[in-house]
């Protein structure tokens, strides 16, 4: 199935943006990307309003040069209002009414619009000047209308906030909103109102407020014409002999003509989708064997229900990460649809792919407007992102081997593919080349071009990095089993169909090529005269052994992939894989995968755990497959396997000591046992590796499909922390802000933000390891791409 690679649910999705306010600083902004056809982000400026005198404007562009403004409370309780010019405050008994001292967007695009009902949710960044104030935070949005008349849209409130004199960032609760429609001459206008319990500020004393940043921020369900919209546009039939009967439908009812070749008709349709668009499909259709049957775009969110037929089992692996509503819908020739659901972003292409059964009535399609849709980008984070990848576009690129470098120097950028002894290349010499970072650069271009339908940012960078990848890749047999999932992504988010092909051919090619490299005998691949390190002179080499990370890897792939392609020896092969493995290199005592076992060696014995190590970066890509995996296979033997291994090592990550509970995250890697030079078991390294950043998408993944729902959500979000904090936040984190300037290098704006592969406990740079390293910045967008991807 495409774009498998989060099963989310909305609401645990809300909860990480939620947290994900926590890391803000400053100005509320406006985003209205879930629910409409227009993207809208507004910012407060401290630019003066002409329409209003007393107001700041909003602008759809990012303010830079951050500026606070101060609103004199004195040592008073009671309502007052933050000025966004500042000055002096009125303190009342009663919440003041809009007086036009907030913020408004002086701009007509939403004249003629309507912003959709759904949810809200806010942020600010305030503080005193001296003293603390404990207070309800009121975020008010209103339509201001040509005539001056002000309608209350929400009122968001957080109660009970203490504010002090250092920066306090506010996250409010998401509240719902009714749809409102604008009119020519109306605004969107807020302000931001306290009502001030406690008060021990001296007289004179003023809480301040950042604007003119992209800090905090107000998301809502979005907006779109107000007279509405057809939810379906741009049906693509891959079937074209019967193409011709497919059609898109609107108010779905009992009686309608099913098929657009059969007089079938419905005899029972559930009320919460009656009166919804639909696709009529040709029941003729179900003979189709392709990749991708049909595909359309909703020009809205929505939630798209297949209509199964329920004779057909098991299903089809396209359809492993879509809910069963328990509701059916009927024809008149007693057949049985099941209605599985999924929700969909604005924008989206969905694709579907084939009946699972060429004999048995084909599947029929509902598109319903969701109420809110999934939860609107954070800004922050997308923004994290962007100038990481920017970064890699600019520093990170490589004209001489058309690639990515594996390094750059912050402190100098000229200096790349640095070691840790301080030896670096210079920025335009023949240097070292690693193609893994070109290929794990390149899905995450695609993969944000995925998520910003008509975004052409990433256009020149992946045309340049693209034929590369593709001559390094396209016949790729590496043993590694996260090559399967960054090839998965390219098949799915990229937007040339052409290459949907090829990356699917490349794929199946891989996996064919893992499968026949297994040991028949032994069940697992390993490897004579295998290295335990990539580290010259101190590497020791084992007669034969193999790396667990990879084998747990390539069997839960084998299974994914065998499911997907319907190749049940791979299923099979793979799931033996990952038992041998679990069975012979599995700590019971900590409950996580050592490093390598050794299966003869004349030196260290045979058939024993060799290097016992559990790296953090390693633990965090074995748990992802094993979770992927178990979310798509049919076999229950199989997910039942997954799932419990999966729960016992994301419970050992929470419990066990490479948990570093004082600064957050993980150590770089503990002993489950004691390895093969004494290195006692429990034992943890001192430092941090970068590479942990990728552990955010596993449990994000692993909050959403293992039951129950969101066990490890504290884990979440303390990575979701650790992932967009910097060494200057409190608490720290590992993200590296961009310090590069202005201008642009490569066609890209310069940015030397993102993420250096190895740090101290606290978060400081590790030695002389100033610089950022692209297999750290690869492993973190993991993380980052996956929490906001629907």
């Amino acid at each position: 199935m495409r774009k498998l690679f989060l099963f989310s649910s909305w609401f645990k999705l809300h909860l990480i943006v939620l947290l994900a306010c926590n890391m803000l600083v400053g100005n509320l902004l406006f985003i209205t990307s879930a629910s409409g056809a227009t993207l809208l982000t507004v910012y407060g400026t401290k630019t003066d309003d002409t329409l209003l005198p007393n107001a700041r404007q909003l602008t759809s562009s990012q303010p830079s040069n951050p500026t606070s403004y101060a609103t004199t409370v004195n040592n008073s309780t009671g309502w007052v209002e933050l000025l966004s010019r500042g000055g002096t405050g009125t303190i009342g008994s009663n919440a003041p009414t809009p007086s036009g001292n907030g913020f408004i967007w002086n701009d007509t695009a939403l004249e003629g619009q309507q912003i959709v009902a759904g949810n809200w949710t806010a942020s600010q960044d305030l503080k005193t000047s001296s003293g603390t104030v404990v207070a309800d935070v009121h975020v008010r949005a209103y339509k201001r209308s040509s005539t001056g008349n002000y309608t209350l849209i929400v009122d968001s409130v957080a109660a009970g906030q203490t504010i002090g004199s250092g920066s306090t960032l506010i996250s409010l609760p998401a509240v719902s909103g009714a749809a409102v429609s604008f009119g020519v001459g109306d605004k969107l206008y807020f302000d931001i109102v306290l009502k001030i319990n406690t008060n021990n500020m001296s007289s004179g004393a003023s809480i301040k407020m950042n604007e003119n940043t992209m800090n905090g921020y107000l998301a809502t369900p979005g907006y779109q014409a107000a007279s509405g919209s057809n939810l379906i546009a741009n049906l693509t039939v891959n079937d074209s002999a019967n193409a011709a009967n497919w059609s898109v439908q609107s108010n779905i009812q009992a009686g309608d003509m099913q098929y657009g070749d059969r007089t079938y008709a419905l005899t029972a349709v559930p009320a919460s989708v009656a009166a919804s668009d639909w696709i009529r499909t040709a029941n003729d259709s179900k003979t189709f064997t392709g990749t991708t049957l049909v595909s359309f775009k909703v020009n809205s969110a929505a939630d798209v229900y297949v209509a199964h037929n329920d004779s057909i089992t098991p299903k089809p692996a396209w359809m492993s990460g879509w809910t069963n509503t328990n509701e059916v819908v009927k024809n008149n020739q007693n057949n049985t649809y099941s209605l599985y659901k999924k929700s969909f972003n604005t924008g989206t292409t969905v694709s579907l792919g084939d009946n699972g059964n060429t004999s048995t009535a084909l599947y029929m399609i509902i598109v319903k407007a969701s109420s809110g849709g999934p939860p609107p980008i954070d800004p922050v984070i997308d923004g994290i992102i962007k100038t990481t990848l920017d970064g890699i576009n600019s520093y990170g690129w490589d004209p001489a081997n058309n690639g990515i470098y594996i390094n750059w120097n912050r402190s100098d950028p000229n200096k790349i593919n640095c070691a840790g002894s301080g030896i670096c290349d210079a920025r335009g010499s023949a240097t070292r080349h690693d193609s893994q970072n070109d290929i794990r650069a390149l899905q995450h271009m695609y993969w944000y071009k995925w998520r910003h339908p008509g975004d052409t940012s990433q256009n020149t960078a992946i045309a340049r990095l693209l034929p590369t990848v593709k001559s390094k890749y396209g016949s790729t047999s590496s043993p590694k089993g996260w090559m399967y999932y960054v090839l998965l992504r390219l098949r799915d988010y990229t937007d040339n169909p052409s290459d949907v092909a090829y990356w699917e051919n490349v794929i199946v090619n891989w996996a064919q090529k893992q499968y026949t490299s297994i040991d028949p005998v032994l069940g697992v691949q390993h490897d004579k005269n295998m290295g335990n390190c990539d580290c010259g002179s101190n590497t020791i080499y084992l007669d034969d052994a193999y790396r667990v990370d990879r084998q747990v890897e390539l069997g839960a792939a084998l299974v994914d992939a065998g499911t997907r392609f319907n190749h049940p020896e791979w299923v099979t092969a793979g799931h033996n894989q990952v038992m041998t493995v679990y069975n012979q290199a599995f700590s019971n005592t900590y409950n996580l995968f050592t490093r390598i076992y050794v299966v003869k060696d004349a030196t260290y014995g045979n058939n024993k755990i060799w290097d016992t190590q559990a790296k953090i970066g390693e633990v965090s890509e074995e748990i992802d497959a094993l979770v992927r995996a178990a979310a798509v296979t049919t076999n229950s033997i199989i997910k039942n396997d997954f799932m419990n291994i999966s729960k016992k090592m994301l419970n050992a990550l929470r419990t066990q000591p490479i948990h570093d509970t004082t600064n957050g995250g993980f150590y770089g890697k503990m002993y489950v046992g004691t390895n093969y030079d004494g290195e006692p078991g429990g034992k943890v390294s001192s430092d941090k590796e970068m590479r942990q950043g990728s552990l955010l998408g596993t449990l994000h993944i692993a909050n959403a499909v293992l039951s129950p729902a969101n066990q490890w959500s504290d884990l979440e979000a303390e990575m979701l922390r650790v992932d967009t904090k910097t060494l200057s936040d409190n608490p720290r984190g590992m993200f590296l802000p961009n310090i590069a300037g202005s201008g642009t290098l490569n066609g890209y704006p310069k940015s030397l933000a993102g993420y250096t592969f190895q740090m101290n406990a606290d978060w400081s740079i590790y030695g002389i390891e100033n610089w950022v390293s692209n297999e750290s910045n690869s492993l973190a967008l993991l993380g980052l791409q996956q929490v906001l991807t629907p």
